[in-house]
């Protein structure tokens, strides 16, 4: 298994990712993604996935923010009531 972090990179496939499943949620998906990002201008989004075999099998939405002086933080969906956390399915679901 490789895990990549994927910080401010081109995350498409997440969509059709997200289709395989009924249970996920629009907090997981690349719009919502994409709003948060003008929110929170000082974060950088940062999706880590899990591949096996070149082909992603779950990832984790978050945002980093830097900060030299208090420590930076870590944040899957960062809101309250953002039910943030990974993502994952059974690569043998296709």
């Amino acid at each position: 298994m490789e895990i990549k972090a994927r910080i401010n990179e081109d995350v498409s496939f997440i969509e059709d990712f997200l289709l395989k499943s009924s249970e996920t949620l629009f907090l997981y998906s690349e719009k919502y993604r994409s709003l948060l990002s003008m929110v929170l201008e000082s974060s950088k989004s940062v999706y880590f996935t899990a591949s096996e075999n070149g082909k992603v099998i779950g990832y984790l939405p978050s945002f980093i923010t830097i900060n030299g002086k208090f420590g930076n933080v870590l944040n899957s969906l960062p809101f309250f009531g953002s039910n943030g956390g990974i993502v994952c399915f059974d690569n043998r679901l296709d």
